[in-house]
């Protein structure tokens, strides 16, 4: 089945250059976009009346890769090409920064709150480090780092599970609890033939989902007894040609079930315990370079940009770049399987 996208509504005013990222505020539906055209804007989305208000933004002095919200919701953190952080504070509008937090741009930053208590700040680089920060009215607080085998091209967390994907395809998780230090396992390759390019941890932090350049995502249990669960497959393709998968997102409230963003211009919504796709959006023609589902899981945010992944050849300065808005239905997302868990 195919869900339609007509009454699916655009962020204004946009980014005026590609969008990187995409993240919904846990606590409110404010919706936070990152973009090469250096800045990071915050919106306020109103679903009912189709609307969207222009509540903050944040400069940096070069492309930005990554943004996510602090677990309360308080604070805004981004990161990119200037390796720098810069921390947005909702309520006061001041923005504090750390220069050269990294020694090469920074890829990625998650935030986590590590047994209930103890909120860090995660950043991967391109440097081969990730780097764990205390973010507080001094300003950032370094806690620690962990030396990578490669270069950080996706990172997830949730809870004390952090989960890397470096270049040449390597996996390095991590146990923030214990040893935020020191990867949890020896790092290993994915099971997935060519370069990482998603990764998304399950809702209950036992597992994760990985996307590759090549079209295809795997789904990996960390229990040593649901070994014979794990799977891959094919996912974004028009016959032989095969598409990036951009961004993997769990739904907030049936667990079960994740969505799939291409460069195939395609979403799709999958079952993972039935293993079946549940539901697709039609093609714009366009990539679709990010996308999150928001704390309700009734509304999904995605940007439509091109994602470079036919290089610079591709490249159209005129193409276009905009954060859309789609309301769910549960008809979409729900899981096929019998056995559905809601959060």
């Amino acid at each position: 089945m195919t869900s339609s996208t007509k009454e699916d509504f655009e962020c204004l005013p946009g980014p005026s250059d590609g969008i990187t990222d995409v993240a919904w505020s846990p606590t409110a539906d404010y919706l936070a976009v990152a973009s090469w055209d250096t800045q990071v804007r915050v919106y306020e989305v109103n679903s009912i009346t189709r609307a969207t208000v222009a509540k903050a933004a944040v400069a940096h002095e070069g492309p930005v890769f990554s943004v996510c919200w602090s677990p309360d919701g308080t604070k805004l953190a981004s990161v990119g090409a200037d390796k720098s952080i810069r921390v947005l504070d909702v309520a006061s509008g001041q923005t504090i920064q750390q220069q050269n937090a990294h020694d090469a741009p920074i890829r990625a930053c998650k935030w986590t709150l590590v047994n209930n208590q103890n909120s860090i700040l995660v950043t991967g680089g391109w440097d081969k480090q990730v780097k764990y920060w205390m973010v507080g009215p001094g300003g950032l607080q370094p806690m620690g780092s962990l030396l990578l085998p490669e270069r950080c091209f996706a990172m997830d967390c949730i809870g004390s599970l952090l989960v890397i994907g470096t270049a040449e395809r390597h996996a390095v998780i991590v146990d923030l609890a214990t040893n935020p230090m020191q990867p949890a396992t020896a790092p290993a390759g994915t099971p997935l033939k060519m370069q990482t390019r998603a990764i998304s941890c399950f809702p209950d932090g036992k597992g994760y989902a990985v996307g590759s350049v090549e079209g295809r995502i795997a789904v990996q249990n960390l229990d040593p007894t649901k070994q014979s669960s794990n799977f891959a497959f094919k996912c974004h393709r028009e016959g032989t040609v095969a598409y990036g998968v951009n961004s993997i997102k769990f739904h907030p409230k049936f667990t079960g079930t994740f969505a799939s963003a291409g460069s195939d211009g395609v979403i799709s919504f999958w079952d993972k315990e039935s293993k079946q796709r549940l539901e697709s959006f039609p093609s714009p023609n366009v990539p679709i370079a990010a996308m999150d589902f928001n704390r309700d899981g009734n509304l999904l945010a995605y940007a439509i940009s091109y994602d470079w992944s036919c290089g610079h050849e591709q490249y159209n300065p005129n193409g276009k770049n905009a954060v859309m808005i789609h309301r769910l239905h549960d008809t979409e997302v729900r899981p096929r399987s019998s056995a559905f868990r809601r959060r």
